[in-house]
């Protein structure tokens, strides 16, 4: 930390996986950038931005295989070491089991959260993946957890970190909050929500808390129409945080955006349900 800031780097997305043939997605996989090569890009960035931290907000492979979490984190130990604090997330893609195996996380309970302490910062993991389910939640066990972890407040503040974001201007991407997590995070030292899922960079509020929701490093997505675009499109966000002041950049990976594939948004949402 250089005069009281810290520094984020925020990734999500990434989708990891050494062999897309036989995935939901092969064809738009197929069409795009090798993943290995964009991972390998952004951490790159991450060291020469001399982050403090690295949040992975969740989907981080594609199939839930144990092999690909070992895959990408021995990428990422290769390449960030011990220069900086790594935290993962769990998304919808992700399987528990093996993610816990494959990125050697020292979780003893079913759903993947946990606290760490960066510099004078409080960093709040969550999970919100529901397995087999598109949306997302936050569980009542890790409701009451985060309720006692957050009666103190913690030196410059805290920051949460989960897959689903709470606030998208697409419903169906939103996780629906409950009145306790909404309590817990309004009556607290919260400073932000950083998040991913949406493949889309975004910065919202909710309740007075901003909320940082980043690219996603596989694909972009967007509309045309009643289409929605898969698109060579992604990168990360940078963020400067000093006192309870939030400020933002993001890398992108491509200068031109490229169409992978689309399928009407109606479909979408029936595979989701």
């Amino acid at each position: 930390m250089e005069n009281g800031i810290l520094k984020i780097a925020h990734l999500s997305d990434t989708h990891f996986c050494k062999s897309y043939c036989g995935s939901n997605m092969e064809s738009a996989f197929a069409k795009g950038s090798d993943p290995s090569l964009k991972l390998r890009t952004l951490l790159q960035k991450t060291v020469k931005e001399k982050a403090d931290c690295l949040i992975i907000s969740g989907d981080i492979v594609h199939e839930g295989c144990e092999e690909d979490y070992s895959c990408f984190r021995e990428m990422v130990e290769e390449i960030i070491g011990d220069r900086m604090k790594v935290l993962y997330v769990c998304g919808n893609h992700d399987r528990k089991v093996p993610f816990k195996k494959g990125l050697h996380m020292n979780c003893q309970t079913e759903s993947i959260y946990y606290a760490e302490y960066v510099n004078s910062y409080r960093i709040v993991v969550l999970d919100s993946a529901v397995e087999g389910k598109e949306t997302g939640a936050i569980s009542r066990e890790q409701e009451e957890w985060l309720r006692d972890l957050l009666k103190v407040n913690y030196g410059q503040g805290t920051l949460i970190t989960f897959h689903h974001p709470i606030v998208w201007d697409m419903p169906q991407l939103a996780m629906p909050v409950s009145t306790e997590l909404m309590d817990i995070l309004t009556h607290s030292d919260v400073i932000g929500i950083f998040c991913g899922h949406t493949h889309s960079n975004n910065v919202t509020s909710f309740q007075g808390i901003s909320q940082y929701t980043a690219d996603a490093m596989a694909f972009g997505m967007d509309m045309e129409g009643d289409m929605l675009r898969f698109v060579e499109k992604g990168g990360m966000s940078f963020y400067q945080i000093q006192g309870k002041t939030v400020s933002t950049h993001v890398e992108p990976l491509y200068e031109k955006v490229k169409v992978l594939s689309q399928i009407p948004f109606q479909e979408l949402l029936k595979l989701m349900n």
